[in-house]
């Protein structure tokens, strides 16, 4: 593999998913956010309508929620909501939070724990991940896409409004009859912020800028194949999983990969 274009401490953690597809429902929902964080959730909340359970706690500096539902659990590691607002002009959303290698060393380490234990009957397992590099203007931004990007012709100085959305299946070195789906989207966002003049926004009131941010944006959907009907081999469930996060952090350091 050649040098990184983008190194993956260069990138910025969004969001971290784990989802897995269960063959039979787990019995009992109500320790998945513990087994998973070690720890006790904020929130625990059952429906029992939908059948649907809800945790939520805070873990490794960001927000862990469990959703868990019959046949399907989503562990997602989104930012933290800020607990202390400062007075003063409002600030930017969080919209990271923490540098993306680190959080997905915390994240996996976790995971790997959850899998060796709770999964005997994984039909499917998926890793998702959007990671945003900050630069400084979105002409910079699109110079980090005309490099990652093989398939598309960038014109840095006036590309606006991209979004390219690709999959590029890999196969397994763990399982060789799996095809590993490789789904990424690249784009460039801004976020604006703004203010009032007044105490309370209304006609007349003028509004005032702050400021802006720019991210490059990598959206990552990595996966074993969903048309699988048998439950993948328990002893190599952890390292799919490896495979899918290893693939995910090649195409943030290298692009576009065939």
């Amino acid at each position: 593999m050649p040098s990184p274009i983008v190194p993956i401490s260069r990138w910025q953690a969004n969001l971290l998913r784990l989802t897995v597809f269960l063959q039979a429902p787990l019995q009992d929902t109500t320790t998945v956010w513990h087994d998973f964080a070690a720890a006790d959730p904020e929130v625990d909340e059952f429906r029992s309508r939908e059948g649907m359970r809800r945790q939520f706690g805070g873990f490794g500096g960001a927000a862990l929620e469990v959703q868990a539902s019959a046949p399907r659990i989503d562990f997602l590691l989104t930012p933290a909501a800020p607990t202390d607002t400062p007075p003063g002009p409002p600030s930017f959303p969080p919209t990271v939070f923490g540098a993306a290698g680190e959080k997905l060393g915390l994240f996996c380490e976790a995971v790997r724990g959850w899998l060796a234990e709770a999964t005997p009957n994984t039909l499917r397992i998926a890793f998702g991940a959007i990671l945003m590099i900050p630069v400084s203007s979105r002409a910079e931004g699109y110079g980090y896409l005309s490099r990652l990007l093989q398939s598309v012709e960038v014109d840095a100085d006036t590309t606006e409004e991209l979004l390219y959305r690709v999959n590029r299946p890999k196969q397994s070195q763990t399982n060789g009859s799996l095809r590993l789906n490789r789904i990424m989207t690249w784009s460039c966002l801004r976020f604006r912020a703004f203010t009032t003049a007044g105490a309370m926004p209304g006609p007349g009131i003028p509004t005032l800028r702050l400021g802006e941010e720019h991210f490059v944006r990598l959206e990552v959907d990595n996966s074993t194949p969903a048309e699988r009907s048998e439950p993948l081999e328990t002893s190599q469930v952890g390292a799919i999983y490896d495979e899918l996060v290893r693939m995910a952090i090649e195409n943030a350091e290298n692009g576009e990969l065939p």
